[in-house]
């Protein structure tokens, strides 16, 4: 007689495996075949990406402390639950934000900043990284007639504007015994170069210069 033959066709169930259907990675995900296929790494359905800001002087030193931002995107996937395979690995990722903050540089005592505002990015499945730059202020020097730095004089470095990291506000001038500024404020018009303040010999009513005790005072920073 004749024999039929037959194909059995055995379809192994799948599961879904993702932020809503989780379980711990490496475990049988069939409890009852501890030896059998096991749950995917859990980086099969969530990642995390930064982008982060460091603030640095011009040799890379830290300034101030890096701005870090986080996308966390995650999917769902279908898994083979006889061999443990991913059956859809390009399942589409969905992040938990579109883009990243725009963030303010900070403002650091006797630094300016060479930008003020870093524009957030979108985020994208791979870490970003920037630098803004920050410089060491000018200072105010004090010079005679003849432009000739006055000895002994201190030389004040400007002051940070609390309002713009890449600005630079005028320090108090030095006071110098027997010399007057030509000038109440030294406004600075780059805030990483010196800015020059002239100051004049006191002179008595007979036109002779006076000494160190003419102005009276001391010399302040």
């Amino acid at each position: 007689p004749n024999k039929n033959s037959y194909t059995i066709t055995v379809k192994h169930g799948t599961a879904e495996y993702g932020p809503n259907d989780q379980h711990q990675a490496g475990t049988p995900i069939n409890p009852a075949d501890p030896n059998g296929a096991k749950w995917p790494a859990k980086d099969t359905y969530s990642k995390s990406y930064t982008a982060t800001v460091h603030f640095t002087d011009p040799n890379g030193n830290k300034i101030a402390d890096d701005n870090v931002q986080t996308s966390n995107w995650t999917r769902t996937v279908k898994v083979d639950k006889v061999t443990g395979q991913v059956l859809n690995p390009d399942a589409a990722w969905t992040s938990d934000i579109k883009s990243y903050q725009d963030i303010k540089a900070p403002v650091v005592d006797g630094y300016y900043a060479t930008q003020k505002t870093i524009a957030g990015q979108p985020a994208v499945q791979q870490n970003i990284e920037n630098t803004v730059e920050y410089h060491k202020f000018g200072r105010v020097i004090p010079v005679d007639a003849n432009g000739k730095p006055i000895t002994g004089a201190t030389t004040p470095t400007y002051r940070n504007d609390p309002n713009d990291p890449t600005k630079a506000l005028s320090p108090q001038l030095p006071t110098i015994p027997g010399y007057t500024a030509t000038t109440d404020q030294a406004t600075p018009t780059n805030p990483g170069t010196d800015t020059y303040v002239t100051y004049t010999k006191n002179t008595d009513n007979a036109g002779n210069s006076k000494g160190s005790n003419g102005n009276g005072g001391s010399t302040d920073n």
